[in-house]
């Protein structure tokens, strides 16, 4: 996979996102990162995760999931 396919597709991802979508992309990012982590706080301790763990809360309690 070359560097454009990685954007394109990282790009896609984030437009699925409705409401949070920064909040919601570094979950991601740092869920491909801390794979052991198991808690909201313990995965806000990713270097991805560039916010403080109650955003997290937030990002998934106003999030609207489309299918």
């Amino acid at each position: 996979m070359d560097l454009s396919t990685l954007q394109l597709y990282r790009h896609e991802i984030y437009s699925c996102f409705q409401r949070a979508k920064a909040a919601l992309f570094d979950t991601v990012d740092a869920l491909l990162s801390e794979t052991q982590a198991q808690s909201f706080a313990e995965l806000s301790q990713s270097p991805f995760f560039q916010r403080r763990w109650p955003s997290l809360y937030e990002a998934f309690g106003v999030t609207r999931w489309s299918k």
